[in-house]
């Protein structure tokens, strides 16, 4: 059997975010990764969403809008 682990694909990065007030945004955004698009579930328009960065010991605050028409939470 001959395999070829080399891919095409072009998977995203996450954001990622530093300190300590956070805006995210829930929403659906048109994506593409397998060269069709489709609707996904997005955090501020990204898939993945952002990594949030922090220190430990640190007070954050963190802003969620949800803009599906459905609820959700983080």
């Amino acid at each position: 059997w001959s395999f070829n682990a080399r891919s095409s694909l072009s998977l995203p990065v996450a954001a990622s975010l530093q300190g300590t007030q956070f805006d995210l945004t829930i929403g659906e955004t048109a994506v593409n990764i397998t060269g069709s698009e489709r609707q996904a579930k997005t955090i501020n328009g990204g898939l993945p969403g952002p990594v949030l960065r922090w220190k430990e010991g640190d007070t954050i605050t963190l802003k969620v809008k949800n803009r599906l028409n459905e609820q959700t939470s983080i």
